[in-house]
């Protein structure tokens, strides 16, 4: 008997030390799979409803910038999850812009205006990128600087050109100014949508006026005529010329030039949506009415009072998703 209860004893300990190994075991491949906490800092806009400010007065997170239906702030850990719960919505992406060379953070990917690498100081275009969503305060601040807005670039910035000492000024900004987070040097792969075309035409977008007027007759010279009649909007000119590729890559690093991407003639492929309904197109996306196409083609039932060089088409497909 003694030995059968040494025997059961010792089948007793090995399946409790069984256990306890598998507990541990499991308990650090649990560990080994369960990701690291989150503890970056993360960019949030905190509605200003009452859950809003009741639980961002909860948090040590910084407060950014303060607008009528929210206010952006930056948190990380506790204080990111209790704030998400009140409603507010992560937007990391007004750290970055999108340009042609793809999603940058204009502060880490590119050189500052102010920095010792940046280019020639005499002429600039440059990338100026706030802290929020622009307040009509800080665009002054900006034009002060007699730095021209081009353009506005997602997210919370603008193209802007500058020469002589408006380039120092505008440089200034980072660093100088509370509303400005970085102002960076566009480069030529900011612009360069394509350095191919398929037609050999290429739709180059200059600063209108005396800046841009340099480089438009360099692209005159290197291509000779256009091979579609410009349009201009507001701060920006394009020209439709035949470039080669190193002609392309040459006229994209110069200050004066906002964009080069390859040119195709438009053609007609919208308004299938709204025609089905109206009962003008069937579901082959043939013409169900014999004289919709010509109506369509037909100048006539465009209007000839002209306003513009260019125009605009908003289309809706008509389907919500």
């Amino acid at each position: 008997m003694k030995g059968t209860r040494i025997v059961v004893s010792r089948i007793v300990s090995l399946v409790i030390a069984a256990g306890l190994l598998a507990g541990m075991a499991s308990g650090v491949l649990a560990t080994a799979q369960s990701p690291p906490p989150d503890n970056r800092r993360h960019l949030l806009l905190v509605p200003s409803d009452a859950e809003g400010t009741a639980a961002l007065a909860r948090t040590n997170a910084r407060v950014i910038a303060k607008y009528k239906s929210f206010s952006l702030v930056e948190a990380q850990g506790g204080d990111d999850q209790r704030l998400r719960r009140a409603g507010a919505e992560r937007r990391d992406d007004m750290r970055t812009v999108e340009t042609a060379a793809g999603e940058i953070d204009p502060l880490d990917d590119r050189r500052s205006l102010a920095g010792k690498e940046a280019p020639e100081r005499d002429e600039t275009l440059a990338l100026v990128q706030f802290i929020g969503p622009p307040k009509q305060a800080w665009v002054e601040r900006l034009r002060e600087t007699g730095a021209r807005i081009v353009t506005y670039q997602a997210e919370n910035a603008y193209v802007v050109h500058a020469r002589g000492a408006a380039v120092d000024r505008l440089a200034a900004l980072q660093g100088g100014h509370p509303a400005v987070r970085a102002v960076s040097v566009l480069t030529a792969a900011d612009k360069l949508e394509e350095r191919s075309s398929p037609s050999g035409v290429f739709a180059v977008t200059t600063v209108t006026r005396a800046p841009g007027e340099e480089v438009r007759d360099e692209a005159a010279a290197l291509a000779g005529p256009a091979a579609a009649a410009p349009v201009t909007v507001d701060a920006l000119r394009t020209e439709y010329r035949p470039l080669s590729a190193a002609e392309v890559a040459e006229l994209a690093r110069e200050p004066g030039v906002v964009a080069v991407e390859a040119f195709a003639e438009p053609e007609l492929l919208d308004e299938r949506a709204a025609q089905i309904v109206a009962g003008n197109l069937n579901g082959s996306f043939a013409p169900s009415a014999a004289t919709y196409l010509s109506w369509l083609v037909n100048e006539d039932r465009i209007p000839t009072q002209e306003t513009f060089d260019f125009a605009i088409d908003v289309t809706d497909e008509g389907l919500d998703s």
